[in-house]
């Protein structure tokens, strides 16, 4: 059985391949932050790209936010 799962690009926790980060990462994540990025609609792919810009920037999970 082949692992399926790959690093998260904030700590050393795993991730699904359809996922941006772990599951604890995102649950570090504001609430509305956690809101904007679960909608799915024309700007879905605008605010992903957001929040990769963020993580690659270093910006603390607690603060980030993403425009709707």
């Amino acid at each position: 059985m082949r692992d399926t799962h790959l690093d998260c690009p904030v700590c050393d926790g795993r991730r699904d391949p359809k996922q941006q980060i772990c599951n604890r990462c995102w649950r570090a994540l504001p609430a509305t932050t956690r809101g904007r990025l679960a909608l799915n609609d024309c700007r879905t792919h605008a605010r992903r790209a957001h929040l990769r810009r963020e993580l690659k920037a270093g910006t603390p999970l607690g603060i980030i936010r993403v425009p709707r």
